[in-house]
Parts: structure tokens; sequence; C-alpha cells
């Protein structure tokens, strides 16, 4: 039976292990049974390819995007690609509010595309989660960069910024948000930033994962909180 396999990003596996303090006997715990030891010594080894699906998993038991360690060989020529951002996409953020403490909040965001330059809606009322505000940004490379803001609002409560790096082929784009806070004075609150489009035929795989990343900021968060006083 013919096998769809890969080349291995066998560097940028052994520092996301470095960096979550992995050896390769808890990476293969994490996998639950996904892959076995042969697996984990391939891919390791730099010198062996990989099936897809082995690549896939390895890179969900780290918490990664599946298609991670994949050589960019293997996926659709970027050089010659040009984002395209129109469309729905799901917005994720940790917000710290006093009353409630640390809240996963997932916004719907109409994004709207000319050129390089790329203008939307947080649709945060459809989505019962308050007011909408809009936003602006532009495309250089695989970076997005922009402002969003509440219409007519007076205050700069809620003014912010974004930065986002593409992580899956234009499906996935990771990043870092930043706002001016409404409960905290001179504070500007900041957190990671995950937006993934709703057509992508990954989404399911994709949100799962944004899951888990964005509990770990939140517990993160938690813990940073302990030790600040208000």
């Amino acid at each position: 039976m013919k096998t769809d396999k890969c080349d291995f990003d066998t560097d940028l596996l052994r520092a996301d292990m470095d960096a979550g303090q992995y050896t390769w006997e808890s990476l293969l715990s994490a996998g639950k049974g996904s892959f076995g030891r042969s697996t984990v010594q391939r891919a390791l080894s730099g010198k062996n390819r990989l099936e897809k699906s082995s690549a896939q998993a390895i890179a969900i038991a780290l918490g990664q995007a599946p298609d991670r360690y994949i050589l960019l060989e293997q996926k659709a020529p970027r050089s010659d690609r040009s984002l395209q951002l129109e469309g729905i996409w799901h917005a994720f953020f940790v917000h710290d509010p006093r009353d409630t403490g640390p809240t996963v909040v997932r916004e719907t965001l109409i994004v709207k595309q000319s050129g390089s330059k790329i203008s939307g809606i947080y649709d945060r009322a459809a989505d019962g989660i308050g007011e909408d505000f809009e936003m602006e940004g532009t495309v250089v490379d695989k970076i997005i960069s922009g402002k969003y803001w509440v219409p007519n609002r007076d205050s700069t409560v809620g003014l912010g910024l974004f930065h986002l790096g593409e992580k899956e082929l234009g499906d996935w784009f990771e990043g870092i948000c930043t706002w001016v806070d409404s409960e905290r004075i001179n504070e500007i609150a900041f957190s990671k930033n995950i937006w993934v489009k709703t057509e992508s035929s990954s989404y399911n795989e994709y949100i799962r994962i944004v899951n888990k990343i964005m509990d770990d900021e939140k517990r993160l968060l938690l813990e940073r909180r302990k030790t600040e006083t208000y």
C-alpha cells in the first residue's frame, strides 16, 4: 500500500521539545498511542522521511498545528502565493476581567481585502459578547498588522493593535494583540491572538488545538496575576 510520506523538520521539532522540556519518552507519552517509539526515533534522527499522518500526530501531541513539521517543499509553494484573507474568521484571545478572572474569548471576524490592505468588523454583537469593533490592517509578506477600535467611542478604551504571522497556509494566523484596558487604569492589556478561517478544511482540528493553546495561556495569566497587586 502506498503511503503519503513527507520530509520532516527535525530541527524545529527539537527546538519545540527543548522549549517544552520534552524528552523523547515524554513525547511518546503525549502521543497517547498515535505513534510509536520507532516513529519518534526516525523523527529525531533527521535522516528519514515520515508518513504525513505520523508527522501530524507528533505536532498535535506537542500542541502545535498539524503541518508544523512538514517541510515547505511538501506543501503548496509559498513564494508565489499571496495571502487571501477575505472571508470569515474566528479570532481568539484571553481577557482578564476582575469579576470573573481570565476568560478565553472567541470573536467572529469578517474581513475584506483590497491588495495589501484589509478591513473588517469583529461581529461581537452577533456573538453576544458586547459592542462591535472595526479594524484595518496591512499585509506584508506573510505578516498582518493593524489596529481595531469601537466606532464613535470618545475614549481610548478598547483601542488595540494586532500583529500576526501565517502558520498554516493562509488558514491560521498567530501572534499577539494589545488594547487599552477598561478596568486597570493606565494598563495596556495583551494576549496571544489566533485567527482561524472558518472555511478551512482543517477547521475542527485547528479549533481543538487552539482551545488547548488558549487554555494554557489562561493558566499562565492566572499564575502571573497571583504575583500582582491591583
